[in-house]
C-alpha cells in the first residue's frame, strides 16, 4: 500500500521552505533527520507514515543519508524490511534544533 502525502499545514510547509533553502532540492531532509535523531532504527515505511510523506520521497532521503555515512542499512528478522541505523552524529542533533528554530520563527511571524 502507498501511503498518500497528506496536505501539509503551515509549521509543516515552514520547515519543509527551511529544508529548502539549506540543502537545495532536499525538501524533506531536515524534517526526516530530526524525525531520526534519537531512533535506533528507522524504516522507510514507519517515517513516511508519521510525517505524512510518500515512501518514495522518504526512501530517496534515506539513500542519500546512507551515501553521505550517517545510516548503516540492515536487515530485520524476516528479511523483508530493510532497516537503517542512525550512526553517531552532531547532524541528527542539528536537524532537531533547525526543526524547532523554523517553528519559532512562524510562531513569531505569526505574532507580528
Amino acid at each position: 500500500m502507498t501511503t498518500v502525502e497528506q496536505a501539509p499545514d503551515v509549521s509543516t510547509r515552514a520547515r519543509r521552505a527551511f529544508s529548502k533553502e539549506l540543502f537545495g532540492g532536499g525538501h524533506y531532509r531536515v524534517e526526516i533527520g530530526a524525525a531520526i535523531k534519537g531512533a535506533p532504527m528507522v524504516n522507510t515505511a514507519e517515517l513516511a507514515e508519521k510525517l505524512g510523506l510518500s515512501r518514495q520521497a522518504v526512501n530517496q532521503e534515506l539513500r542519500l543519508l546512507e551515501r553521505a555515512g550517517l545510516l548503516t542499512r540492515t536487515g530485520s528478522d524476516s528479511g523483508r524490511k530493510v532497516f537503517f541505523i542512525p550512526d553517531k552524529s552532531l547532524y541528527w542533533a542539528f536537524c532537531a534544533e533547525a526543526v524547532e528554530e523554523a517553528t519559532r520563527r512562524l510562531t513569531d511571524a505569526r505574532s507580528i
